[in-house]
């Protein structure tokens, strides 16, 4: 753990209380008994439920939420980012209130960002890391961010959040790598965080790397070993995301082909006041998408700062950031719909305003270099600005609240994807208010005895009497299998699933008549799925020798 501790143990002395307060400052309205009403909030807490089930049934690792869409089962999570649900799991097993689970993350993920902010802060040469105003404000503006209060009063999206705390961790390590196997697990997490958040800060960190890196071959030996560990134990989840994504209708998603049409004015950047509301297609919205009072003066103040000779000048690191501002916030505009036609991977953002992500956290360096080169008014301008942003902010509500008990989230019947986005194509089936935990003889003639029936798995008797056409109440998806051992002759057989018009993606399989064993399991049986699970299950065993290797060599050094 020394690599995350500060050197200069007075430091923490230092920074502690102010992270502990900027903490507290953001997550205030979660520390009511009730939870806040947001966009995503509810799903996040009913996965936090399907996952802890998913497990238990023997799913493992899992990609089927099986109470969802009605107990019909949802693979929202062979799809959806993973480290929140993750995370959740030993509150889960302590029978916590999901609610309170996503409360303790939350805080314990803001507590960690903000050492992540002031070690990837002080690694500049430039910027005053002995003084506690430099930390401060650096530290203000991070929780300040306009964008950060967005997804948690508003948005509710933990995985979002947790990128938001992960990623300053990434930018120090991108500008002083270490090969210890902590880094390896942030990498990790960085990666399972947020899908969308992991691809396009991946992209900044690719350009940052080919930027400021100067790579020789021993250093380049060490990188390519630490990411392809890094690379190799996320596989389980990213593979099968990856190649099984043209099974659902993610792909063909609205959020995606439409993204061009939620493009920001200049005006909202600038001005939108930060409230709860949804973004439309158009120019016309009633979310807030304003970067930020104080981020937009420092944005100002440093392109001011390049017009003008003096002695201190930035260097060509902390350009590059504000580059990279400018880039994310000309992303976010109409007058950039030719780049996005040429660049096709940005409509995988959904919402271009999503960009502020990245903004927000990309200009820290140009606040505290100006912080750090502005005389005593200057400094005490941006202070009282930043006061009263985190003043205004402090004073914002979430728009409703609510409580619900642990069985409400186990029982959850939505999917928790917006537009049903991991819903398998080949499901067409409506009428989810029929659901019985029971196998139905659709065409034939005969009786089911039902011995075990749960969400990834069940058994059940069937005496036939003619051939027949069974359906069993689950969405098919791949992975599902179902074996039938026929009693009278002790002859087992793996059975092919049928669809028509009538069954419409649901699980069936024609029987002849005799008395039959039913077995129904979901697998991780396909190729993406086996082989991902393989490569990390090959990559964790090579974190552990190489942690062993790290250490003793640290124990010689």
């Amino acid at each position: 753990m020394v690599d995350m501790c500060f050197e200069d143990r007075a430091k923490i002395v230092i920074v502690l209380p102010l992270i502990l307060f900027f903490t507290l400052l953001v997550t205030k309205e979660y520390l009511h008994a009730e939870f806040p009403y947001t966009h995503d909030g509810e799903n996040h807490l009913a996965r936090f439920a399907n996952y802890k089930i998913a497990l238990k049934e023997g799913q493992l690792p899992p990609r089927l939420a099986p109470n969802l869409l009605n107990h019909y089962g949802y693979p929202v999570f062979n799809y959806n980012y993973p480290l929140a649900n993750i995370l959740s799991l030993p509150f889960s097993f302590l029978k916590f209130n999901y609610q309170t689970s996503f409360k303790i993350i939350l805080f314990a993920t803001l507590v960690f960002a903000g050492f992540g902010v002031v070690k990837w802060l002080g690694s500049f040469s430039q910027i005053d890391k002995k003084s506690k105003l430099t930390l401060g404000f650096g530290l203000g503006v991070y929780y300040s961010s306009y964008y950060l209060f967005n997804i948690l009063l508003f948005r509710g999206n933990i995985g979002e959040v947790l990128a938001f705390a992960i990623f300053p961790w990434i930018l120090y390590w991108l500008k002083k790598p270490k090969f210890s196997p902590i880094y390896i697990l942030i990498w990790t997490a960085f990666l399972l965080s947020h899908n969308i958040m992991a691809v396009f800060a991946g992209l900044v960190c690719v350009a940052l790397w080919l930027s400021e890196r100067k790579t020789h071959y021993k250093l380049l030996k060490k990188e390519v070993l630490f990411f392809s560990l890094v690379l190799g134990v996320t596989s389980w989840f990213w593979l099968p995301a990856i190649w099984e994504l043209d099974l659902v209708a993610a792909g063909h998603s609205g959020l995606v082909t439409a993204a061009s049409m939620h493009f920001t004015t200049l005006k909202q950047l600038l001005f939108s006041p930060l409230q709860f509301g949804f973004s439309y297609p158009g120019s016309v919205d009633t979310l807030g998408f304003s970067l930020g009072v104080i981020q937009l003066m420092v944005i100002f103040a440093f392109g001011l700062s390049l017009f003008f000779k003096s002695k201190h000048q930035p260097t060509g690191q902390i350009k590059i950031f504000f580059g990279l501002v400018l880039l994310t916030i000309l992303l976010q505009l109409s007058i950039s719909l030719p780049i996005w036609h040429i660049f096709s991977i940005l409509n995988l953002l959904q919402f271009p305003w999503r960009l502020s992500f990245l903004t927000s956290i990309l200009m820290l360096p140009l606040a505290t270099w100006i912080f750090s080169h502005f005389g005593k008014f200057g400094k005490l301008g941006l202070l009282l600005v930043l006061v009263t942003q985190i003043v205004f902010l402090s004073r914002l509500r979430p728009v409703d609240r609510f409580d619900k008990e642990r069985v409400e989230y186990d029982l959850w019947p939505q999917t928790t994807s917006t537009q049903n986005e991991n819903l398998p194509l080949s499901f067409k089936y409506q009428d989810f208010a029929d659901w019985q935990p029971t196998a139905k003889i659709f065409q034939g003639d005969g009786e089911v005895e039902v011995q075990q029936w749960q969400g990834s798995s069940r058994q059940y008797l069937l005496e036939l009497t003619q051939t027949s056409l069974v359906i069993e109440p689950t969405a098919y998806f791949l992975g599902w299998q179902t074996w039938a051992t026929n009693l009278d002759k002790g002859q087992k057989l793996k059975l092919q699933y049928l669809d028509n018009e009538n069954i419409q993606g649901r699980l069936a399989y024609e029987l002849p008549a005799g008395l039959w064993l039913i077995q129904t399991k979901f697998t991780q049986d396909t190729p993406a799925r086996k082989i991902g699970n393989s490569l990390s299950l090959l990559a964790l065993f090579g974190v552990i020798l190489y942690a062993v290797k790290y250490q003793s060599s640290s124990i010689k050094s």
